[in-house]
């Protein structure tokens, strides 16, 4: 990692520091100033005490013949070597006369409680049967006293101690302790029902990329909801005290530290195996927490902050190797807040500090939180821009695709240079009207007449053969020499002009020049007249050498097919193979050789309407998901109405096998078609086809065996193949083989 790298993983601890210090002053001061706001006027605080420490629960109830004294000024400790140990407290102060019955609160860190008053023991929450309580709160009846008394309390204590007294009066109406008590419990209610929206608006947006990390997040939105509200519930005196709200409390603080965990990871698709490990072991803490004694339950709480530690390096590294720098700082910091003060509370449950009022947790996981959602909610709206923009795309691209074959078939089937320029302007001006109104620019105004011109190369110069709407002073030689002067590109845009020149053995045989075009021409429109040049310099080609149309058909559709395929798997040889396998097989079913060959050429372009499929999906590295495969599938329609544009045999069993070479003898293909429903060519080449791509490395799979595809193809007789082909296949699979390790060894 460079120093920049460095600094930004620096930057991000700094401001996660930052926030947690930020956090922690002001969770204190807003509890401070909310438990202040809840004090009456007449209430007494218990601040000096005689106190005893003991490990021996029944020495304390004796007589004490030594005391420590506490004041609020110098408040109760736990000894540093008492810190893991079981040990208990008894505290002991004078009260005064009461005149009317008071309440006495006491608030713990969930620590069994005993009060004596008088010697007279009048409360018991849990003292000397268990570990923890599950309330922080204890509300303790005074009755009305003439004179002062003596009150003894004893706390036992595991490990964390947090200890305040005071004397109040009974709450009545609306105070500011009831309506403390009901907001914690509405906003932890709140936040549960906000996490069970998220969950249930997921539902809509199942095919969403970020979909782990918000449901994560609801996950983890729903666990605050849950810890608030037993938060909230422990200050309460009565009916929660039983010990096992305790666990379930720290059981909640688990869940949130993997819930947290899991959707920072989740940001970045997904962990690797470490991160996945140490989910899991941070999962498995929550019901071995749950199950084992409460004493046992301490020390693996007491080793929380180092697996958190672990998690956070591990996480930040996965974060800082994926996530995109846009929102890396954000969502690190983050994290690595909500960790601290994760780690915080988890240590205050087992030490104390911090009293036990202050859950911080809450206030850091919110805040992550928000900054989580802010990112998801920006991925979702950039991914879903980018869906509609490539979904218009891909819209547009098989528009094209189609439109392209449209226009420019009539040219290919032209047997005079006559015709020939004639079909190139009508397919020209088709291609640049239909831009116009693709592109949305219709509107901006009617498209001026074209002006467009053809001439060839005779004699030292170039001479029109052919004009439409006068162009004046049309220079051939200056198109020519901004040809070379950009690399000797063949098709050149300009502003408003388009220029394509036709090459021969001997140099520059033909120029096509357009001008007076209102827009410039669309990114569409230019990648088409690109990928159609080819096809159009064959067909004048063939003109001028006299060549077979079915020749020429053969060659540009070929050739465009080559296109698709070299795309999708960076060679052309898989419909090379396929071709001479196919020739072997239709040679085996005893078919004339005219025949034979027309298979085998048509059979070459049976993927040819890959080239309406976007390159996202084409070039794909892996497999596709449903949805991809879905558009994937959409390529034998598209093959069919590029190649049942124009008349010929040729065409027509190009147009047959792309359409139906997908289709399986069962009926359950593509589109379904059953045993001799699906054409004589199509059978043939879906044997030949899986046959090849079985034998061939692709990005999702390894090369199989000889042996191997061979089975497949045998055990799929009546299913997937016609039982016939597939005998004929056996037949001669060796010869088939042979062909396929020529080409691998070449």
């Amino acid at each position: 990692m460079d120093n920049k790298g460095l600094l930004r993983i620096a930057g991000s601890v700094a401001v996660a520091f930052a926030g947690f210090l930020l956090l922690l002053l002001g969770n204190y001061f807003g509890s401070k100033w909310v438990w202040d706001a809840a004090a009456k006027k007449d209430d007494i605080h218990l601040s000096n005490w005689k106190f005893s420490w003991s490990s021996d629960r029944k020495a304390l109830e004796e007589e004490q013949s030594s005391w420590s004294l506490a004041t609020a000024d110098v408040p109760i400790v736990k000894p540093f070597d008492r810190l893991l140990e079981v040990s208990y407290i008894r505290l002991n102060t004078g009260l005064p006369a009461l005149k009317e019955e008071r309440i006495l609160e006491l608030v713990t860190a969930g620590n069994p409680i005993k009060v004596k008053l008088d010697g007279k023991e009048i409360y018991n929450n849990h003292y000397g049967k268990a570990m923890y309580t599950g309330n922080r709160l204890n509300e303790v009846i005074l009755p009305a006293k003439s004179a002062p008394s003596d009150l003894d309390i004893f706390v036992g204590v595991q490990n964390a101690y947090s200890f305040s007294a005071r004397i109040t009066t009974p709450e009545s109406g609306l105070t500011v302790g009831f309506i403390q008590k009901t907001a914690g419990l509405a906003i932890g209610c709140t936040a549960i029902c906000i996490g069970i929206i998220i969950l249930l608006l997921l539902l809509f947006t199942i095919n969403y990329k970020g979909f782990a990390a918000v449901l994560w997040l609801s996950f983890l939105t729903v666990s605050q909801g849950i810890g608030v509200f037993l938060s909230q519930l422990s200050l309460y005196s009565v009916p929660v005290t039983s010990p096992v709200l305790w666990k379930i409390q720290i059981a909640n603080l688990l869940l949130s530290a993997v819930c947290l965990a899991a959707a920072t990871v989740s940001t970045v698709d997904g962990g690797r195996v470490p991160e996945k490990l140490i989910l899991v072991f941070l999962s498995m803490l929550i019901p071995i927490f749950l199950l084992v004694d409460y004493r046992l339950g301490v020390w693996i709480m007491l080793g929380f902050p180092l697996v958190m530690m672990f998690t956070s390096i591990l996480t930040l590294l996965r974060l800082w190797d994926s996530l995109k720098k846009t929102y890396l700082l954000m969502v690190s910091a983050a994290f690595l807040a909500g960790v601290l003060c994760l780690v915080f509370d988890a240590t205050g449950y087992f030490t104390g500090w911090g009293g036990g009022l202050v859950e911080l947790r809450h206030s850091g996981i919110f805040v992550f939180c928000m900054v989580m959602f802010i990112v998801q909610v920006k991925r979702a709206l950039h991914i879903n821009i980018r869906l509609e923009e490539r979904e218009l795309q891909e819209q547009r691209n098989k528009q094209w695709v189609e439109r392209a074959v449209t226009s420019c078939a009539g040219i290919f089937a032209q047997q005079s240079i006559e015709g020939f320029c004639r079909e190139t302007v009508r397919a020209m001006k088709e291609l640049i009207l239909f831009d116009g109104v693709i592109e949305n620019q219709s509107g901006t105004g009617m498209q001026p007449a074209l002006a467009i011109s053809i001439a060839f190369y005779d004699n030292g110069d170039f001479v029109e053969v052919y004009t439409e709407n006068n162009i004046e002073k049309c220079s051939y030689n200056r198109i020519l020499a901004r040809a070379k002067s950009a690399g000797g590109k063949p098709v050149l845009f300009g502003e408003h002009t388009l220029d394509m020149i036709f090459y021969t053995e001997s140099g520059p045989n033909c120029i096509l020049h357009v001008d007076r075009i209102k827009n410039r021409l669309s990114s569409n429109l230019q990648n088409t007249l690109r990928s159609t040049y080819r096809g159009i310099a064959l067909a004048l080609n063939s003109l001028e050498l006299k060549e077979n149309i079915v020749e020429l058909q053969e060659s540009v559709f070929i050739n465009l097919a080559e296109i698709a395929e070299s795309k999708q798997n960076g060679t052309g040889d898989h419909l090379k193979i396929v071709s001479e396998m196919v020739n072997i097989l239709c040679s085996e079913l005893n078919m004339s050789e005219h025949e034979r060959h027309l298979v085998s050429m048509a059979s070459m372009v049976h993927d040819i309407g890959k080239l309406a499929i976007p390159d996202t999906i084409l070039c794909k590295n892996g497999r596709l998901t449903e949805d991809e495969f879905a558009v994937m599938q959409d390529h034998v329609i598209y093959g069919y109405n590029i190649m049942s544009k124009s008349p010929g045999e040729f065409m027509a069993a190009a147009a047959v096998i792309a359409q139906q070479h997908h289709e399986k003898y069962d009926g359950t293909g593509y589109i379904e078609l059953k045993g001799d429903q699906i054409h004589l060519y199509a059978r043939i080449v879906a044997i030949v086809d899986v046959f090849e791509a079985l034998l061939s490395k692709r990005s999702y799979k390894e090369a199989w065996t000889a042996e191997r595809a061979c089975s497949y193809i045998t055990s799929n007789a009546g299913a997937h193949f016609d039982p016939q082909l597939v005998r004929a296949f056996e037949r001669c699979k060796d010869r088939l083989i042979a062909i396929k390790n020529r080409y691998t060894k070449s």
